[in-house]
């Protein structure tokens, strides 16, 4: 999952931080994803937030 994906998905359920949208997919995982492709889609998600400079405090609102 890309990053840009997860912010919006943070911001329809009412989350504030970066930090916050990428633990929301984290823990719903197992219902977003097929069993046999969850590590790579959070493997995608990290490194996909690891590579955009943001920090998990920064505001979903300002991304």
């Amino acid at each position: 999952m890309k990053l840009k994906r997860a912010i919006k998905i943070g911001k329809d359920c009412g989350l504030e931080t970066i930090g916050e949208a990428i633990c929301n997919i984290e823990l719903h995982a197992s219902s977003m994803f097929d069993f046999d492709n969850i590590q790579e889609e959070i493997e995608e998600l990290h490194n996909d937030f690891k590579n955009s400079g943001l920090n998990e405090d920064n505001l979903l609102e300002n991304n």
